[in-house]
């Protein structure tokens, strides 16, 4: 059986039975020290009470192979640390031995569990060209009391309005489509025709969206535990967690789709208030109100404010909550409960903790765009198929994961993930 003991704060080992015997006899290791093996789950025991009911060495039954590395010394929270011991776990699970098979089912586990989040690296949508608000200044526009009167081409009644031309010849009127193509004025005028039909498809376009993003968060939110039990079970099951997890999966649903809802909310508050108190007065006078600004900028700290805190919780939902509701099989109401005196006694770990996983993040993604740079852009097309791209960046979805379980397994017993659930076995 391996050993490790415990020495000026850090885990030493692994060693044998024998010589954690000639260690203990030699004083090197004091009957206070801790010692553990892979037999005792999360608790480091003293050595005296190890060698008093073990004197001698005999043969004991192969160990699990799950802990690799002894749990983290309680009493010393560390973002170091578990990065080490969650690569450990991923080379483990994934590469020893490699089993494309096992890829493959697992991938299923972390494509549901990723699910519509773009394999979770904060991409932006896309990019928006804001050149044409310049156009709003004011230094670009003419009165219309200073524009000559200009006679109406012919064929044109007094109730068109032809456009106006500015100082750079381009035609600013309300008659924009004069110039253009025919087919366009066409298909112009058949949408203002059918406008009301329009609006109806448009309408159902968004609740048909609303309703398909619904569906997969509610997905997603089942997938999570799948791959987590998976993770730690050592297995790439999917029916079995689907159905064991069904209530951790709608309670952390509905705790999911609540928390979007605030956060849409908050986020139409803050564009509105921007809208009446920045925008409107500078509509009203047709030019920059100065004493708007102070308040633009306050309202867009009080934003940025609301979404590092809306950040935080998103990160904390994921990676610590999700293990809680796992290891005590409770509700994620009630797993927030048992996460708060952690936020409050570890404010400024956790806080640490949420910059350093950003900061890993981003590592990984430079490792991405250096694998799609060696592969000739190979990998980048795989990443373009949903559950292909799953399987891809498994190795990355799985580190993320146990270091988040190896982290929250420094704060005691009751936050060790385990291989049995109470509620999921």
């Amino acid at each position: 059986m391996q050993w490790w003991y415990a020495k000026g704060g850090q885990s030493v080992g692994p060693v044998d039975d024998a010589a954690l015997k000639r260690l203990f006899e030699a004083g090197t290791i004091r009957p206070d020290d801790l010692v553990w093996n892979e037999t005792m789950g999360p608790q480091w025991v003293k050595a005296s009470g190890v060698m008093a009911s073990t004197p001698t060495v005999s043969p004991v039954a192969p160990p699990p192979p799950l802990p690799a590395r002894p749990p983290v010394l309680p009493g010393r929270i560390s973002c170091v640390d578990p990065v080490d011991r969650a690569w450990d776990r991923t080379k483990q699970t994934l590469f020893n031995p490699f089993r494309l098979k096992f890829w493959f089912a697992l991938g299923v586990s972390a494509w549901l569990a990723t699910l519509g989040e773009m394999g979770g690296a904060g991409l932006p949508a896309g990019n928006a060209d804001f050149s044409g608000l310049s156009n709003l200044d004011s230094s670009h526009t003419t009165e219309v009391d200073e524009l000559p009167e200009t006679p109406l081409p012919a064929g044109e009644d007094a109730g068109t309005e032809p456009g106006a031309v500015d100082e750079g010849g381009q035609t600013t009127g309300s008659d924009w489509l004069a110039d253009a193509p025919a087919e366009l004025r066409q298909a112009v005028d058949f949408v203002r025709q059918h406008a009301d039909v329009f609006a109806l498809l448009l309408a159902v376009l968004v609740a048909l969206g609303i309703a398909l993003g619904v569906v997969i968060i509610w997905i997603r939110s089942r997938g999570k535990f799948m791959l987590l039990d998976n993770l730690v079970r050592l297995r790439s099951e999917v029916s079995a967690p689907w159905h064991a997890f069904a209530r951790h999966g709608n309670s952390l649903f509905a705790w999911t789709f609540v928390f979007n809802l605030v956060i849409l909310a908050v986020t139409v508050v803050m564009l509105g208030l921007i809208f009446l108190l920045g925008v409107l007065p500078c509509i009203r006078a047709r030019a920059l109100v100065p004493g708007i600004i102070p308040i633009v900028l306050l309202i867009g700290l009080v934003w940025m404010v609301v979404g590092v805190v809306a950040g935080y919780v998103a990160r904390f939902l994921e990676d610590f909550i999700i293990p809680i509701m796992y290891r005590h099989g409770v509700t994620a109401r009630e797993a927030w409960t048992r996460f708060g005196p952690l936020v409050r006694r570890h404010f400024w770990q956790l806080v640490l903790y949420g910059l350093f996983h950003m900061v890993l993040n981003w590592g990984a993604g430079l490792l991405m765009v250096l694998l799609i740079v060696l592969t000739c852009c190979i990998a980048g097309c795989l990443l373009m198929i949903p559950y292909v791209a799953a399987v891809v960046v498994l190795p990355v979805t799985v580190f993320f994961r146990f270091y988040s379980v190896e982290y929250l397994a420094q704060f005691g017993p009751d936050y060790h993930v385990r291989a049995t659930p109470p509620e999921a076995s």
